[in-house]
């Protein structure tokens, strides 16, 4: 029978080498007893003993192992545990081994290395007791000159150290850097409720730092670099305030990536005990925000209105209303956008954000425009050709498109716009048919480009313009809302 791997081992001065040994003794064992085996260590010695005939016992010695990665060794042993005989011989070996492997080494390089192989190394704290470090059941105190970078390295969790208290009172030797965004200190200082705090703001500042632990925590730093304190913002605004504030103390925030806004929250808690955002809101830049209509459904899902004669004058006086406030043609433009928008009324649906014109929908009201249009239509009151002027409430898209529309002809209702004209001026009720349009119309396009004329004071102007052609004629159908309907009858009755 050939001899296997776990009996070359129970020859005299025979002795397993490390941990790459003891897994293959092991898993020697596991494959040589069908019916599993026994291990019980004495004297640095395996007693192996085969279920199957508890007569048979092997000795293999372990005393000279070398154990160089103790996580493999440790793993070697978890996955046997079930083998040994007591829990007083697993607890014996996994010492041995670990005693091995530390020998020599000071804590904290064994430590790393642990951690660096993938072992587990946490905090072990019990009341009335030292900090400990916790091993594979084996406990080690901490040395007192440990440092927060090395502790920070072995256990890793920085939120766990720093809610554990060993912190306190050892070395900040991580690197910190001032705050990167600057302020406008007299700007600052003259905020309502900022220039009357107690606190110096040029002393505050100066003793605010960043580092990268990405971490919500916060060290207070004393002259000597040792760690007073660790808190989170929330504890400037009580009892801890003052550690900082009557002091020459450092405040280190473990996370470099705030944001300006942020800094400036944290600096007006420091200064005044609270946050009221004064000193962030002062930052912000005087730019209009986006304007989002909620609507609970969009027009195109609306049913049009009938609308009463009452209702069409309220609807033209808010179009009069509108053309009489003393507006520029931008700011007309844009109330006239966001009328168009809105409900007039729970029965007058507005466009929201819709496009009558190509169907598209956004949510934000600025992504839409109010354009002019003239056409020259033969009026339906006496045959001659007159202008006939309109709006559209369309996206930006079909805004700029239109530059290159040709309508050739527009119809309301299925009628002439002036015989629409004379129609709902005269209807005690104007049906939701009244307020269905359609546009006839080609579009233009070119391959040559707006350039830039040197020659006539930077003029943009068509400088070599290419071939120009047409679209084939369209047709275009949408609703008219009714606020809009109002203006295209004021804009032609007037």
């Amino acid at each position: 029978m050939e001899e296997r791997l776990f009996e070359k081992y129970t020859k005299t001065d025979s002795y397993i080498e490390d941990e790459s040994a003891l897994e293959a003794v092991f898993a020697s064992l596991d494959d040589a007893f069908e019916q599993g085996y026994g291990v019980n260590m004495r004297y640095y010695q395996f007693y192996i003993t085969d279920n199957a005939n508890t007569e048979q016992r092997y000795v293999i010695n372990i005393s000279k192992i070398k154990v160089g990665n103790l996580n493999n060794a440790m793993n070697t042993l978890e996955e046997r545990r079930d083998k040994f005989d007591n829990i007083e011989a697993f607890n014996a070996t996994a010492k041995m081994l670990l005693y091995v492997f530390t020998q020599g080494k000071d804590t904290i390089a064994f430590l790393k290395e642990i951690k660096n192989q993938g072992g587990g190394v946490e905090l072990y704290l019990e009341a009335g007791e030292k900090p400990r470090f916790s091993i594979y059941g084996n406990r080690f105190l901490l040395p007192g000159k440990t440092t927060f970078s090395q502790l920070s390295d072995i256990i890793g969790d920085i939120n766990t150290l720093a809610d554990s208290g060993v912190l306190v009172g050892r070395r900040f030797d991580v690197p910190f850097i001032k705050v990167r965004y600057s302020f406008n200190m007299n700007k600052v200082k003259n905020l309502p409720g900022i220039g009357n705090a107690e606190l110096n703001l040029e002393d505050v500042f100066s003793r605010l730092f960043v580092c990268g632990l990405k971490s919500e925590k916060i060290a207070l730093i004393n002259d000597n670099d040792e760690i007073s304190d660790i808190i989170t913002v929330a504890d400037l605004t009580g009892e801890k305030r003052e550690a900082y504030t009557q002091s020459n103390t450092r405040l280190i925030l473990f996370k470099d990536d705030y944001l300006k806004s942020e800094i400036a929250d944290i600096l007006e808690i420091i200064l005044t005990g609270e946050n009221n955002s004064i000193i962030s809101d002062s930052l912000a830049k005087k730019v209009p925000p986006n304007y989002v209509l909620n609507q609970t459904e969009p027009f195109y899902n609306r049913k049009l209105p009938e609308i009463s004669s009452e209702d069409f004058t309220a609807l033209r006086n808010e179009i009069n209303r509108i053309n009489g406030l003393n507006l520029n043609d931008a700011e007309r433009t844009e109330l006239y956008r966001n009328r168009f928008a809105e409900d007039f009324n729970e029965n007058m649906p507005g466009y929201g954000g819709y496009c009558p014109v190509c169907g598209i929908e956004i949510n934000t009201i600025n992504s839409y425009k109010v354009k002019d249009f003239n056409i020259e239509m033969i009026s339906g009151m006496d045959g001659t050709e007159k202008v006939f002027r309109f709006s559209l409430y369309m996206c930006a898209n079909e805004y700029y498109t239109a530059d290159g529309w040709i309508i050739e002809d527009l119809s309301i209702g299925g009628m002439n716009p002036f015989t629409w004209l004379e129609e709902v001026a005269s209807a005690g009720t104007i049906s939701p048919e009244l307020l269905q349009c359609s546009i006839r119309m080609i579009t233009r396009y070119t391959d040559a480009p707006l350039k830039y004329d040197k020659e006539n004071e930077g003029e943009i102007k068509w400088t070599a313009p290419g071939e120009i052609f047409s679209t084939p004629q369209t047709i275009k159908d949408f609703n008219l809302a009714p606020l809009m309907a109002a203006k295209w009858v004021e804009d032609n009755m007037n």
